[in-house]
Protein backbone atom coordinates (compact mmCIF):
# COMPACT_ATOMS: atom_id res chain seq x y z
CA UNK A 1 0.00 0.00 0.00
CA UNK A 2 1.26 3.65 -1.21
CA UNK A 3 0.75 5.24 2.13
CA UNK A 4 3.67 7.77 2.31
CA UNK A 5 3.10 10.08 -1.40
CA UNK A 6 -0.48 9.92 0.09
CA UNK A 7 0.88 11.37 3.61
CA UNK A 8 2.92 13.55 1.54
CA UNK A 9 1.53 17.47 2.54
CA UNK A 10 1.61 20.04 -0.58
CA UNK A 11 3.72 23.54 -0.23
CA UNK A 12 3.00 26.19 -2.53
CA UNK A 13 6.01 28.26 -3.31
CA UNK A 14 5.51 31.46 -4.88
CA UNK A 15 8.05 34.84 -5.33
CA UNK A 16 6.07 37.75 -3.66
CA UNK A 17 7.05 41.33 -2.64
CA UNK A 18 6.65 41.86 0.95
CA UNK A 19 8.35 44.96 2.34
CA UNK A 20 10.05 45.97 -0.79
CA UNK A 21 12.03 42.81 -0.97
CA UNK A 22 11.38 39.68 -3.14
CA UNK A 23 10.95 36.51 -1.07
CA UNK A 24 9.63 33.16 -1.39
CA UNK A 25 6.29 32.40 0.31
CA UNK A 26 5.54 28.80 1.87
CA UNK A 27 2.24 28.02 1.94
CA UNK A 28 0.86 25.01 3.28
CA UNK A 29 -1.66 23.42 5.77
CA UNK A 30 -0.10 22.99 9.21
CA UNK A 31 2.75 20.34 10.04
CA UNK A 32 5.10 20.17 13.04
CA UNK A 33 7.53 17.83 10.48
CA UNK A 34 7.38 20.95 8.16
CA UNK A 35 7.81 23.95 10.34
CA UNK A 36 10.68 22.00 12.33
CA UNK A 37 12.67 21.29 8.81
CA UNK A 38 11.99 25.32 7.80
CA UNK A 39 12.95 26.07 11.17
CA UNK A 40 16.39 23.88 10.79
CA UNK A 41 17.51 26.15 7.53
CA UNK A 42 17.44 29.41 10.01
CA UNK A 43 16.10 31.17 6.85
CA UNK A 44 12.20 31.27 7.02
CA UNK A 45 10.18 33.32 9.42
CA UNK A 46 6.05 33.39 10.24
CA UNK A 47 5.10 36.41 7.72
CA UNK A 48 1.82 37.14 9.70
CA UNK A 49 0.83 39.48 6.87
CA UNK A 50 1.43 36.86 4.19
CA UNK A 51 0.13 34.25 5.97
CA UNK A 52 2.84 31.67 5.32
CA UNK A 53 6.71 31.03 5.70
CA UNK A 54 8.88 33.94 3.85
CA UNK A 55 12.77 33.82 3.00
CA UNK A 56 15.06 36.17 1.34
CA UNK A 57 14.52 35.21 -2.28
CA UNK A 58 17.33 33.38 -3.79
CA UNK A 59 18.04 30.10 -5.87
CA UNK A 60 20.37 28.96 -3.51
CA UNK A 61 17.77 28.49 -0.81
CA UNK A 62 14.95 27.36 -3.33
CA UNK A 63 17.72 24.20 -4.05
CA UNK A 64 17.78 23.65 0.02
CA UNK A 65 14.48 23.70 0.06
CA UNK A 66 13.84 20.83 -2.64
CA UNK A 67 16.58 19.10 -0.57
CA UNK A 68 15.09 18.80 2.45
CA UNK A 69 11.53 19.08 1.43
CA UNK A 70 10.82 15.96 -1.45
CA UNK A 71 10.83 13.42 1.29
CA UNK A 72 7.89 15.48 3.11
CA UNK A 73 6.15 17.23 0.57
CA UNK A 74 5.15 17.50 -2.65
CA UNK A 75 6.65 21.49 -4.01
CA UNK A 76 4.99 23.10 -5.88
CA UNK A 77 6.87 25.80 -7.62
CA UNK A 78 5.14 28.49 -9.58
CA UNK A 79 6.40 29.66 -12.52
CA UNK A 80 7.55 32.99 -11.68
CA UNK A 81 10.28 31.66 -9.11
CA UNK A 82 11.89 29.28 -11.73
CA UNK A 83 11.42 32.12 -14.57
CA UNK A 84 14.67 33.76 -15.60
CA UNK A 85 13.97 37.30 -16.33
CA UNK A 86 15.50 38.87 -19.66
CA UNK A 87 13.47 41.64 -20.60
CA UNK A 88 13.87 45.07 -18.76
CA UNK A 89 11.68 47.23 -18.86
Amino acid sequence: MDTLSNNKIEISITKQLHKKEFVLLLTFKYNNNIINQLRKLKKFTWSKTLRGWASPFSEEILKELEKKLTELAILKIHPPVIKKHTKEG
